[in-house]
């Protein structure tokens, strides 16, 4: 009896862990702010002018050897003003995204002391993943850059730039995959 009850004991324990949620990431989208730029903070006394909210965003994924891969992406979603104003090109402002396929490799942090670690990486634009028109996307096509991270152990992550420790962006981290995004920023034209 005992023997089975051992047993049945080890049975609903291993199920009870297998029935846990695995935590996921949210989506590099779904952080993205929109709408927050329609006035300047300054324009000459103007109430509108052509601009547009930004925000950057990464999906990494780091291997066993500590190669990482994933994407870096500009999101630009314009006011509207600049959606019903037409530029030189005959075009209007429409939401896009630039995308950049990342490469590179895990190593120690920089001038972030809290960090774990940090990736150094190359990233060159992907043009079949990028909706924005080529004078948005000309801005950057290659680019090298590092990146400081700090991984809390509640899933939170802090993404800093190595050279400076200033911080870039927030998101998440489950296992050896995160997400994150920068600050908003409005940009005018």
């Amino acid at each position: 009896m005992r023997g089975l009850l051992a047993t049945m004991s080890l049975i609903m324990a291993t199920t009870a862990l297998a029935d846990e949620p695995v935590p996921t990431l949210p989506s590099a989208t779904s952080m993205v702010q929109t709408g927050q730029c329609e006035t300047p903070p300054v324009n000459g006394g103007a109430s509108t002018a052509v601009g547009a909210d930004q925000t950057y965003t990464g999906n990494l994924s780091v291997s066993a050897s500590g190669r990482v891969t994933g994407i870096e992406q500009r999101h630009i979603a314009p006011n509207t003003t600049w959606r019903t104003t037409t530029a030189v090109d005959g075009t209007t402002g429409r939401t896009c995204v630039v995308t950049w396929i990342v490469t590179g490799q895990v190593g120690p942090a920089g001038a972030c002391r809290d960090c774990d670690s940090s990736i150094a990486f190359e990233a060159n634009i992907d043009p079949s993943r990028s909706t924005c028109n080529q004078r948005l996307m000309a801005d950057g096509a290659h680019f090298r850059g590092s990146y400081d991270l700090k991984k809390n152990a509640d899933g939170t992550l802090g993404v800093f730039f190595t050279n400076s420790g200033n911080p870039l962006g927030t998101g998440r981290w489950v296992n050896d995959e995160m997400v994150w995004a920068s600050s908003h920023k409005c940009i005018w034209m």
